[in-house]
C-alpha cells in the first residue's frame, strides 16, 4: 500500500468508526480529479477536515480519532491544541516508528457534504460548490499570493466539474462570509506569476497564463454580479459557457 492508499484507508477507518468529520483540501480534490482522467494531481501529505458533530472539545477530536485508528495499529499523537473556533486541531499519525500523514480538524461549518469512494474506501467530504466557494473566497482577497494552490486548482476544478455561481454565493452567505474585490489577482498579474512559478505542486503545472485568465473571467464575473453556470467548456469556449440563470 502506497502512501496515498493508506491516507485514504485512514479517512475510510475514520468514516467508519462514525467519528463526525467532513474531509476536503487535497485529498477530495484529488479524487474527484483522478475520477475525471485529469492530469494535475497534486502531491499532499496532510489530511485536512472539517468537524461536523456537536461543538467538541478537544478531549473529543483527541479520543475519537485514537479509538478509531488505534485498533487497526496507529498511533495518534496530538500535534496543535486547538484554541478556539477559528484555530484547528492537529495529529500525527504513526505507524511502525513513521509518521503517515497528520490530520488537521477545524470546527468551520460544513454546508454542502458529499459521499465519496476511493477504490474500497468510502468517506464524507465537502461538495465541489464548496470547494470552489473557500477557494473564490481566498483569491479575491491578498491572500492570493500565499494561496495560489487555490488558483490552480479552481483552472483544474473547473476543466472537469461544473458549478453555478449562485450556489457558490449561497454558501458563503451562510458561512457569513463575502467574496472581496480580487483586486490583487487582477492588477499584480505578474507579483501572481511570480508566486505561481514558485510553487512546487508536484506536477507538471498548466501554463500559468491559462490558469491566471481562467482566475480573471471567474473574478470579473463575481464582481459584475453576473449570475452564471460554468459548465466545464474549455477555455476557447468560455464566453459561450457564461449564462444569464
Amino acid at each position: 500500500m502506497d502512501r496515498i492508499d493508506e491516507m485514504y484507508e485512514i479517512m475510510n477507518i475514520l468514516y467508519q468508526s462514525n467519528v463526525p468529520v467532513a474531509f476536503k483540501g487535497s485529498m477530495v480534490l484529488n479524487d474527484i480529479l483522478l475520477k475525471s482522467g485529469s492530469n494535475y494531481i497534486r502531491t499532499t501529505g496532510d489530511i485536512d477536515s472539517s468537524w461536523i458533530g456537536n461543538l467538541p472539545t478537544m478531549d473529543d477530536m483527541t479520543n475519537s480519532v485514537k479509538n478509531a485508528l488505534e485498533p487497526h495499529g496507529y498511533i495518534v499523537e496530538v500535534s496543535r491544541q486547538m484554541l478556539g473556533v477559528e484555530r484547528s486541531a492537529g495529529f500525527s499519525i504513526i505507524r511502525n516508528q513513521k509518521e503517515v500523514t497528520h490530520i488537521d480538524m477545524d470546527i468551520h461549518k460544513v454546508d454542502d457534504i458529499v459521499q465519496y469512494s476511493y477504490g474500497n474506501c468510502h468517506f464524507s467530504g465537502i461538495g465541489i460548490n464548496e470547494i470552489f466557494a473557500d477557494k473564490f473566497n481566498s483569491i479575491s482577497t491578498r491572500k492570493v499570493f500565499r494561496r495560489i494552490k487555490d488558483l490552480l486548482d479552481i483552472f483544474t476544478l473547473s476543466e472537469v466539474t461544473t458549478f453555478k455561481s449562485e450556489d457558490v454565493l449561497n454558501i458563503l452567505h451562510d458561512k457569513e462570509r463575502e467574496l472581496q474585490s480580487f483586486e490583487e489577482l487582477l492588477t499584480r498579474e505578474q507579483e501572481v506569476e511570480h508566486a505561481y512559478s514558485k510553487f512546487q505542486a508536484g506536477i507538471v503545472k498548466p501554463d500559468f497564463a491559462d490558469v491566471y485568465d481562467r482566475g480573471v473571467l471567474f473574478a470579473r464575473a463575481f464582481n459584475e454580479k453576473i449570475p452564471f453556470k460554468w459548465d466545464g467548456q474549455s477555455i476557447e469556449q468560455e464566453k459561450q459557457a457564461f449564462m444569464m440563470l
